[in-house]
């Protein structure tokens, strides 16, 4: 598990949660934790760092219709 975001997020007490992630106030140390997530996750399911949302869905859908027909 990646806990970068979990970290970066704990060093912001006085944000809320709904505070800390409105995408003007977001900190840069809580951004770059989840884009390393997102590139993390990326690579777990074999997508390009440059995938689309479509891309990514394609791959989910694809991955849940061979768990649904198991």
């Amino acid at each position: 598990m990646h806990v970068e975001p979990l970290n970066a997020r704990a060093n912001h007490p006085s944000l809320s949660l709904a505070d800390m992630y409105k995408e003007l106030l977001m900190p840069s140390d809580l951004r770059d934790a989840h884009r390393k997530n997102d590139k993390l996750i990326l690579q777990a399911y074999g997508l390009n760092k440059d995938a689309t949302d479509q891309d990514i869905l394609k791959v989910l859908f694809k991955m849940y219709n061979n768990k649904d027909n198991d």
